[in-house]
Protein backbone atom coordinates (compact mmCIF):
# COMPACT_ATOMS: atom_id res chain seq x y z
CA UNK A 1 0.00 0.00 0.00
CA UNK A 2 2.91 2.36 0.72
CA UNK A 3 3.97 2.01 -2.90
CA UNK A 4 0.98 4.17 -3.82
CA UNK A 5 2.52 7.33 -2.30
CA UNK A 6 5.26 9.63 -3.49
CA UNK A 7 6.95 12.60 -1.80
CA UNK A 8 6.98 15.46 -4.29
CA UNK A 9 8.07 18.15 -1.82
CA UNK A 10 9.85 17.96 1.57
CA UNK A 11 6.60 18.28 3.49
CA UNK A 12 4.10 17.04 0.93
CA UNK A 13 3.12 13.54 -0.06
CA UNK A 14 0.93 12.65 -3.03
CA UNK A 15 -0.68 9.61 -4.62
CA UNK A 16 1.21 8.25 -7.59
CA UNK A 17 -0.22 8.22 -11.06
CA UNK A 18 -0.42 4.81 -12.70
CA UNK A 19 2.59 5.72 -14.86
CA UNK A 20 4.64 6.33 -11.70
CA UNK A 21 3.98 2.84 -10.33
CA UNK A 22 5.69 -0.36 -11.46
CA UNK A 23 5.54 -4.11 -11.19
CA UNK A 24 2.43 -5.95 -10.05
CA UNK A 25 0.92 -2.77 -8.59
CA UNK A 26 1.04 -1.11 -11.97
CA UNK A 27 -0.49 -4.20 -13.59
CA UNK A 28 -3.39 -4.21 -11.11
CA UNK A 29 -4.09 -0.48 -11.40
CA UNK A 30 -3.94 -0.64 -15.19
CA UNK A 31 -6.32 -3.60 -15.24
CA UNK A 32 -8.77 -1.80 -12.94
CA UNK A 33 -8.63 1.41 -14.94
CA UNK A 34 -9.09 -0.34 -18.28
CA UNK A 35 -11.90 -2.55 -16.95
CA UNK A 36 -13.90 0.11 -15.12
CA UNK A 37 -13.54 2.91 -17.71
CA UNK A 38 -14.05 0.83 -20.85
CA UNK A 39 -16.97 1.84 -23.07
CA UNK A 40 -19.51 -0.98 -23.31
CA UNK A 41 -22.98 -1.43 -24.68
CA UNK A 42 -24.23 -2.58 -21.26
CA UNK A 43 -23.16 -1.59 -17.71
CA UNK A 44 -20.38 -3.70 -16.15
CA UNK A 45 -21.04 -5.47 -12.83
CA UNK A 46 -18.02 -4.65 -10.65
CA UNK A 47 -18.18 -7.87 -8.62
CA UNK A 48 -16.77 -9.66 -11.69
CA UNK A 49 -13.56 -7.66 -11.27
CA UNK A 50 -13.58 -8.40 -7.54
CA UNK A 51 -13.77 -12.13 -8.16
CA UNK A 52 -10.86 -11.91 -10.61
CA UNK A 53 -8.59 -9.89 -8.30
CA UNK A 54 -9.09 -11.90 -5.10
CA UNK A 55 -8.25 -15.11 -6.95
CA UNK A 56 -4.80 -16.25 -8.11
CA UNK A 57 -2.56 -14.97 -9.52
CA UNK A 58 -3.46 -11.63 -7.88
CA UNK A 59 -4.80 -12.77 -4.48
CA UNK A 60 -5.55 -9.22 -3.31
CA UNK A 61 -7.54 -8.89 -0.05
CA UNK A 62 -11.04 -7.70 -0.92
CA UNK A 63 -10.81 -4.89 1.67
CA UNK A 64 -8.08 -3.22 -0.42
CA UNK A 65 -9.85 -3.31 -3.77
CA UNK A 66 -11.92 -0.12 -3.39
CA UNK A 67 -8.76 1.83 -2.47
CA UNK A 68 -6.87 0.55 -5.51
CA UNK A 69 -9.90 1.30 -7.72
CA UNK A 70 -10.15 4.85 -6.38
CA UNK A 71 -6.49 5.42 -7.33
CA UNK A 72 -6.95 3.81 -10.75
CA UNK A 73 -9.99 5.84 -11.86
CA UNK A 74 -9.65 9.05 -9.82
CA UNK A 75 -9.34 11.18 -12.96
CA UNK A 76 -12.37 9.46 -14.56
CA UNK A 77 -14.90 10.16 -11.81
CA UNK A 78 -16.95 12.67 -13.80
CA UNK A 79 -17.23 10.26 -16.73
CA UNK A 80 -18.46 7.25 -14.76
CA UNK A 81 -21.87 6.41 -13.33
CA UNK A 82 -23.03 3.58 -11.08
CA UNK A 83 -26.14 1.49 -11.54
CA UNK A 84 -28.31 -0.60 -9.20
CA UNK A 85 -27.72 1.82 -6.31
CA UNK A 86 -29.92 4.09 -4.25
CA UNK A 87 -27.85 7.12 -5.18
CA UNK A 88 -25.64 6.95 -8.24
CA UNK A 89 -23.94 10.26 -7.39
CA UNK A 90 -22.38 9.08 -4.09
CA UNK A 91 -19.23 7.87 -5.82
CA UNK A 92 -17.12 6.89 -2.78
CA UNK A 93 -19.86 4.91 -1.06
CA UNK A 94 -20.88 3.15 -4.26
CA UNK A 95 -17.30 2.26 -5.13
CA UNK A 96 -16.75 0.76 -1.68
CA UNK A 97 -20.05 -1.17 -1.75
CA UNK A 98 -19.38 -2.41 -5.29
CA UNK A 99 -16.47 -4.53 -4.07
CA UNK A 100 -18.52 -6.23 -1.35
CA UNK A 101 -19.28 -9.91 -1.90
CA UNK A 102 -22.44 -10.50 -3.90
CA UNK A 103 -22.81 -6.83 -4.90
CA UNK A 104 -24.92 -6.11 -8.02
CA UNK A 105 -23.60 -2.57 -8.44
CA UNK A 106 -22.57 -1.82 -12.01
CA UNK A 107 -20.61 0.95 -13.68
CA UNK A 108 -20.76 2.55 -17.10
CA UNK A 109 -18.92 5.26 -18.99
CA UNK A 110 -20.98 8.40 -19.01
CA UNK A 111 -20.09 9.99 -22.34
CA UNK A 112 -21.75 12.13 -24.99
CA UNK A 113 -21.27 12.49 -28.72
CA UNK A 114 -20.72 16.00 -30.02
CA UNK A 115 -24.25 16.08 -31.40
CA UNK A 116 -25.72 14.97 -28.06
CA UNK A 117 -23.76 17.65 -26.26
CA UNK A 118 -24.90 20.32 -28.73
CA UNK A 119 -28.54 19.29 -28.35
CA UNK A 120 -28.44 19.45 -24.55
CA UNK A 121 -26.47 22.70 -24.54
CA UNK A 122 -29.35 24.10 -26.61
CA UNK A 123 -31.76 22.84 -23.94
CA UNK A 124 -29.66 24.49 -21.24
CA UNK A 125 -29.86 27.75 -23.12
CA UNK A 126 -33.66 27.45 -23.34
CA UNK A 127 -33.99 26.92 -19.58
CA UNK A 128 -31.24 29.45 -18.78
CA UNK A 129 -29.12 26.85 -16.98
CA UNK A 130 -26.04 28.59 -15.58
CA UNK A 131 -22.74 27.16 -16.84
CA UNK A 132 -20.11 27.79 -14.17
CA UNK A 133 -16.40 27.54 -14.90
CA UNK A 134 -15.98 24.44 -12.72
CA UNK A 135 -18.75 22.56 -14.53
CA UNK A 136 -17.68 20.17 -17.29
CA UNK A 137 -19.62 20.02 -20.58
CA UNK A 138 -20.90 16.57 -19.54
CA UNK A 139 -22.18 17.90 -16.21
CA UNK A 140 -23.84 20.85 -17.93
CA UNK A 141 -25.49 18.52 -20.46
CA UNK A 142 -26.72 16.26 -17.66
CA UNK A 143 -28.18 19.19 -15.72
CA UNK A 144 -29.89 20.45 -18.87
CA UNK A 145 -31.38 17.01 -19.55
CA UNK A 146 -32.75 16.93 -15.99
CA UNK A 147 -34.33 20.35 -16.50
CA UNK A 148 -36.07 19.06 -19.60
CA UNK A 149 -37.28 15.93 -17.80
CA UNK A 150 -38.73 17.97 -14.91
CA UNK A 151 -40.29 20.49 -17.29
CA UNK A 152 -42.21 17.86 -19.25
CA UNK A 153 -43.22 15.58 -16.36
CA UNK A 154 -44.42 18.51 -14.21
CA UNK A 155 -46.89 19.73 -16.83
CA UNK A 156 -50.54 19.30 -15.70
CA UNK A 157 -52.05 16.01 -16.88
CA UNK A 158 -54.79 17.88 -18.76
CA UNK A 159 -52.12 19.62 -20.83
CA UNK A 160 -50.02 16.48 -21.38
CA UNK A 161 -53.15 14.58 -22.48
CA UNK A 162 -54.54 17.39 -24.62
CA UNK A 163 -55.51 16.51 -28.18
CA UNK A 164 -54.39 20.00 -29.17
CA UNK A 165 -50.71 19.22 -28.56
CA UNK A 166 -48.55 18.85 -31.64
CA UNK A 167 -47.72 15.23 -32.51
CA UNK A 168 -44.04 15.79 -31.71
CA UNK A 169 -44.90 17.20 -28.30
CA UNK A 170 -47.16 14.21 -27.63
CA UNK A 171 -44.23 11.97 -28.56
CA UNK A 172 -42.00 13.80 -26.06
CA UNK A 173 -44.60 13.36 -23.32
CA UNK A 174 -44.85 9.63 -24.08
CA UNK A 175 -41.05 9.34 -24.05
CA UNK A 176 -40.81 10.65 -20.48
CA UNK A 177 -43.52 8.29 -19.25
CA UNK A 178 -40.77 5.67 -19.12
CA UNK A 179 -38.58 6.36 -16.09
CA UNK A 180 -34.78 6.30 -15.92
CA UNK A 181 -34.06 7.71 -19.36
CA UNK A 182 -30.37 8.56 -19.56
CA UNK A 183 -29.21 12.04 -20.66
CA UNK A 184 -27.85 10.45 -23.84
CA UNK A 185 -31.25 8.90 -24.60
CA UNK A 186 -32.90 12.27 -23.95
CA UNK A 187 -30.47 13.97 -26.34
CA UNK A 188 -31.11 11.36 -29.03
CA UNK A 189 -34.88 11.73 -28.67
CA UNK A 190 -34.58 15.48 -28.85
CA UNK A 191 -32.56 15.31 -32.06
CA UNK A 192 -35.15 12.94 -33.49
CA UNK A 193 -37.90 15.46 -32.77
CA UNK A 194 -36.23 18.71 -33.82
CA UNK A 195 -34.22 17.26 -36.70
CA UNK A 196 -31.00 19.15 -36.00
CA UNK A 197 -29.11 19.45 -32.73
CA UNK A 198 -28.57 23.18 -33.38
CA UNK A 199 -32.10 24.12 -34.49
CA UNK A 200 -33.06 26.56 -31.75
CA UNK A 201 -36.29 27.57 -33.48
CA UNK A 202 -37.49 23.95 -33.67
CA UNK A 203 -36.67 23.41 -29.99
CA UNK A 204 -38.68 26.48 -28.98
CA UNK A 205 -41.62 25.33 -31.09
CA UNK A 206 -41.52 21.94 -29.39
CA UNK A 207 -41.28 23.14 -25.80
CA UNK A 208 -43.48 26.22 -26.19
CA UNK A 209 -46.30 23.95 -27.35
CA UNK A 210 -47.38 23.27 -23.76
CA UNK A 211 -47.89 26.98 -23.13
CA UNK A 212 -49.65 27.34 -26.48
CA UNK A 213 -52.29 24.76 -25.50
CA UNK A 214 -52.78 26.39 -22.10
CA UNK A 215 -53.16 29.76 -23.80
CA UNK A 216 -55.76 28.34 -26.21
CA UNK A 217 -57.91 27.20 -23.27
CA UNK A 218 -57.37 30.54 -21.55
CA UNK A 219 -58.28 32.40 -24.75
CA UNK A 220 -61.50 30.40 -25.19
CA UNK A 221 -62.77 31.49 -21.77
CA UNK A 222 -61.65 35.09 -22.38
CA UNK A 223 -63.62 35.12 -25.63
CA UNK A 224 -66.75 33.96 -23.83
CA UNK A 225 -66.29 36.69 -21.22
CA UNK A 226 -65.97 39.28 -23.98
CA UNK A 227 -69.13 37.92 -25.54
CA UNK A 228 -71.39 37.84 -22.46
CA UNK A 229 -70.28 40.88 -20.45
CA UNK A 230 -72.02 44.12 -21.50
CA UNK A 231 -69.69 46.81 -22.83
CA UNK A 232 -71.52 49.73 -21.22
CA UNK A 233 -70.89 50.60 -17.59
CA UNK A 234 -74.61 50.93 -16.80
CA UNK A 235 -75.53 47.66 -18.51
CA UNK A 236 -72.73 45.84 -16.70
CA UNK A 237 -73.86 47.29 -13.36
CA UNK A 238 -77.42 46.08 -14.05
CA UNK A 239 -76.14 42.58 -14.84
CA UNK A 240 -74.09 42.48 -11.63
CA UNK A 241 -77.15 43.60 -9.65
CA UNK A 242 -79.22 40.77 -11.16
CA UNK A 243 -76.50 38.22 -10.45
CA UNK A 244 -76.41 39.48 -6.86
CA UNK A 245 -80.19 39.26 -6.42
CA UNK A 246 -81.18 37.77 -3.06
CA UNK A 247 -82.71 34.75 -4.81
CA UNK A 248 -79.66 34.21 -7.04
CA UNK A 249 -77.58 31.06 -6.75
CA UNK A 250 -74.16 31.04 -5.04
CA UNK A 251 -72.67 30.45 -8.47
CA UNK A 252 -74.30 33.60 -9.87
CA UNK A 253 -73.11 35.63 -6.90
CA UNK A 254 -69.56 34.31 -7.34
CA UNK A 255 -69.60 35.45 -10.98
CA UNK A 256 -71.00 38.83 -9.91
CA UNK A 257 -68.07 39.25 -7.51
CA UNK A 258 -65.61 38.53 -10.34
CA UNK A 259 -67.27 41.13 -12.57
CA UNK A 260 -67.34 43.69 -9.75
CA UNK A 261 -63.63 43.32 -9.02
CA UNK A 262 -62.51 43.81 -12.63
CA UNK A 263 -63.70 46.69 -14.77
CA UNK A 264 -61.77 45.46 -17.81
CA UNK A 265 -62.61 41.94 -19.01
CA UNK A 266 -58.97 41.35 -19.93
CA UNK A 267 -58.01 41.71 -16.28
CA UNK A 268 -60.16 38.76 -15.21
CA UNK A 269 -58.10 35.71 -14.25
CA UNK A 270 -59.70 32.66 -15.85
CA UNK A 271 -58.88 30.54 -12.80
CA UNK A 272 -61.57 32.48 -10.88
CA UNK A 273 -64.07 31.73 -13.65
CA UNK A 274 -63.46 27.95 -13.66
CA UNK A 275 -63.64 27.86 -9.87
CA UNK A 276 -66.96 29.71 -9.94
CA UNK A 277 -68.52 27.70 -12.77
CA UNK A 278 -67.00 24.25 -12.23
CA UNK A 279 -65.47 24.44 -8.74
CA UNK A 280 -62.25 23.32 -10.43
CA UNK A 281 -58.81 24.98 -10.82
CA UNK A 282 -58.04 26.10 -14.37
CA UNK A 283 -54.85 23.99 -14.41
CA UNK A 284 -56.95 20.84 -13.92
CA UNK A 285 -59.52 21.64 -16.59
CA UNK A 286 -59.60 19.45 -19.68
CA UNK A 287 -60.79 20.73 -23.05
CA UNK A 288 -64.20 19.23 -22.25
CA UNK A 289 -64.24 21.13 -18.94
CA UNK A 290 -63.40 24.38 -20.74
CA UNK A 291 -66.32 23.83 -23.11
CA UNK A 292 -68.66 23.15 -20.17
CA UNK A 293 -67.42 26.26 -18.41
CA UNK A 294 -68.16 28.38 -21.48
CA UNK A 295 -71.62 26.88 -21.91
CA UNK A 296 -72.57 27.31 -18.26
CA UNK A 297 -71.31 30.90 -18.22
CA UNK A 298 -73.28 31.80 -21.34
CA UNK A 299 -76.45 30.20 -19.94
CA UNK A 300 -76.03 31.93 -16.58
CA UNK A 301 -75.59 35.37 -18.13
CA UNK A 302 -78.40 34.80 -20.63
CA UNK A 303 -80.77 33.80 -17.82
CA UNK A 304 -79.99 36.88 -15.77
CA UNK A 305 -80.09 39.16 -18.79
CA UNK A 306 -83.63 37.98 -19.61
CA UNK A 307 -84.65 38.34 -15.98
CA UNK A 308 -85.29 42.09 -16.27
CA UNK A 309 -87.48 41.96 -19.40
CA UNK A 310 -89.75 39.16 -18.15
CA UNK A 311 -93.41 40.34 -18.05
CA UNK A 312 -96.52 38.78 -16.48
CA UNK A 313 -97.78 37.78 -19.93
CA UNK A 314 -94.54 36.05 -20.93
CA UNK A 315 -94.36 34.34 -17.54
CA UNK A 316 -97.86 32.86 -18.05
CA UNK A 317 -96.97 31.72 -21.56
CA UNK A 318 -93.75 30.08 -20.35
CA UNK A 319 -95.55 28.31 -17.48
CA UNK A 320 -98.27 27.02 -19.83
CA UNK A 321 -95.65 25.69 -22.22
CA UNK A 322 -93.79 23.96 -19.40
CA UNK A 323 -97.00 22.40 -18.08
CA UNK A 324 -98.20 21.33 -21.54
CA UNK A 325 -94.97 19.47 -22.26
CA UNK A 326 -94.66 17.91 -18.82
CA UNK A 327 -95.83 14.40 -17.89
CA UNK A 328 -97.21 15.46 -14.52
CA UNK A 329 -100.78 14.61 -13.47
CA UNK A 330 -103.34 17.36 -12.94
CA UNK A 331 -103.10 16.97 -9.17
CA UNK A 332 -99.28 17.21 -9.27
CA UNK A 333 -99.52 20.39 -11.37
CA UNK A 334 -102.08 21.94 -8.98
CA UNK A 335 -99.97 21.11 -5.93
CA UNK A 336 -96.86 22.59 -7.59
CA UNK A 337 -98.69 25.83 -8.48
CA UNK A 338 -100.18 26.12 -5.00
CA UNK A 339 -96.70 25.72 -3.49
CA UNK A 340 -95.40 28.41 -5.85
CA UNK A 341 -98.24 30.79 -5.00
CA UNK A 342 -97.69 30.29 -1.27
CA UNK A 343 -94.32 32.04 -1.69
CA UNK A 344 -96.16 35.26 -2.52
CA UNK A 345 -98.86 35.20 0.21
Amino acid sequence: MNDLFIQRHPNKWDIKSIAETDGKLKDVLTLMRDTLSRKRENPYVISKLRDELIAPPYGIPSCNLAIFAAVAIRDKVKQLRFGSTGNENDFATNLNNAFQKGSKISIRVFDFSNKQLNALILVGKYFKVVKSSDKSPEEYATESANHLRRFVTSQPDVIKNSTQLDDKTKDLVKFFQVIAKSPQEIADKLMDLIGNESDEQALHALLDDFERVENVNRHDIKQTLQKVIPKGVEEKAQLVARLNHESATPQAKAVAQIFEQHYDTNDIDVKHVTLAMLNKPFEECSEKDIGQCQGKLESLIEHHTQFETLTAETLIVQLRMQIATSKLSDNEIKNALQQLLSDYE
